[in-house]
């Protein structure tokens, strides 16, 4: 009776031991299929978000800048032109020459904005108010020019209007700080997608790690060989792709955050220095044209200015870079020079002088400074081209492999069993 219910016993282990291996690799195909799914889907939404940064967040940021450097040199313009034909003089051809021009770009500017913007409800009333304000702005410079070369009494009322348009609370420059600020919410949300989906991801190939692991070292005690070569080659596809994607992800992340950290941040911080430069001017304007000495640029614009630049030249981490903010910080300064003069005349109460001083010096030195501030947002746009396309690279072949190394994870792990498995039969 011993030796028979012994070798009933024998028997139902050989039984339940196939059942046993069947269950562990079954359970390891399970992982690295969860493993291949999560990670096939992680690198899909961030090759999305990466899309939509190299073909909408980071175009429109940069074009939306652009925009406002047009409106600021047009506007500017145009405002030398109007105050050189005052009482009868000559406008300043060479100024109106450069409003037309930069009028002439926002269009275009704001095309390409509209093309990458998605749809996005709020930016979009944004940019056509912007686009509405704009053929309004060409149309009310048109008839304060008219007015004042025929010596009309709307000329300055159409003036006022034209700067309420451009620098005013509800003017072109603040719907596209608007603009501004909903694509950098965007640019944020795009930078950390997929991280749910990555991390996931992780922790499934890990504990596939340590199931395969475990696995080599019940076999080794059950069949007294040392090495599975299945199981070690399936162990191995999945390290490698568990270091591939650690490595494309974290190298992904750190260029996004480059890109956000340097180059987005000086578009940001050269933006504000844009819009705060550009209500100096409209102050310094309104001033002028209204003769009224109350309007000359105030002190919270001026210290808005000064944490602008000093915002600027701290963000500055390369030799072209900081070269270029010392330009624009030089530029700024020569413009404060003449404007200085400006404000003496008007302190004076000699508005016609003023008049002079802001069509000759003070517009030359402030379209200087302007250009200075768009060669440092070209910088700026490079870096940010430059460390997005660097992040993508990081994601390129990753697709293929996140479906391809699981898969022969899961053959090598089959190939692995299947021999111990047939041994019981």
């Amino acid at each position: 009776m011993t030796n028979v219910a012994q070798l009933e016993l024998s028997q139902t282990g050989r039984r339940k031991t196939p059942t046993v291996l069947y269950m562990w690799v079954g359970a390891i195909l399970t992982f690295l299929a969860i493993s291949a799914l999560l990670s096939f889907l992680a690198i899909q939404t961030m090759s999305a978000s990466g899309s939509r940064i190299v073909n909408s967040t980071g175009p429109v940021v940069i074009s939306t800048q652009g925009l406002v450097a047009s409106i600021a040199e047009a506007d500017a313009a145009n405002t030398a032109v109007f105050l050189s034909g005052i009482d009868g003089g000559i406008e300043d051809v060479s100024q109106r020459r450069l409003y037309e021009s930069a009028l002439a770009r926002a269009p275009q500017q704001i095309e390409d904005i509209s093309a990458g913007i998605g749809d996005d409800e709020t930016t979009h009333n944004a940019l056509k108010q912007v686009a509405l304000q704009l053929t309004e702005y060409a149309g009310v410079v048109e008839r304060a020019r008219l007015a004042n070369a025929n010596d009309l009494d709307g000329a300055i009322p159409e003036l006022e209007e034209s700067l309420d348009l451009t620098g005013g609370p509800n003017g072109m420059l603040r719907n596209a700080s608007e603009i501004t600020t909903r694509t950098q919410d965007q640019f944020s949300n795009d930078i950390f997608a997929g991280g749910f989906l990555w991390a996931a991801a992780g922790v499934f190939l890990v504990v596939t790690l340590i199931l395969l692991v475990i696995a080599q070292v019940r076999l080794r005690t059950l069949t007294k060989r040392l090495v599975n070569f299945g199981l070690v080659t399936s162990t191995v596809f999945v390290v490698v792709l568990t270091v591939w994607l650690a490595a494309a992800t974290i190298g992904r992340q750190a260029d996004l955050d480059n890109a956000s950290n340097e180059a987005s941040l000086d578009i940001a911080a050269s933006a504000s220095l844009q819009a705060s430069a550009f209500e100096y001017k409209t102050q310094e304007t309104g001033a002028i044209i209204r003769e009224s000495r109350a309007e000359l640029p105030n002190q919270t614009t001026v210290e808005a200015i000064d944490e602008s630049l000093r915002r600027v030249n701290e963000l500055a981490d390369s030799n072209r870079e900081r070269a270029l903010a010392v330009e624009v910080q030089t530029r700024w300064d020569r413009y404060l020079d003449a404007s200085g003069v400006i404000s003496a005349r008007v302190l004076q109460g000699n508005f016609a002088e003023a008049r002079a001083e802001v069509s000759g010096e003070g517009n030359q030195t402030f379209n200087g400074f302007n250009t200075s501030l768009e060669a440092l947002l070209l910088l700026n746009q490079e870096q940010f081209d430059a460390s997005v396309t660097s992040a993508e690279s990081r994601l390129e072949w990753l697709n293929y492999g996140a479906l391809i190394l699981p898969f022969l994870a899961g053959v090598a792990a089959w190939l692995g069993y299947r021999p111990r498995i047939n041994e019981y039969f």
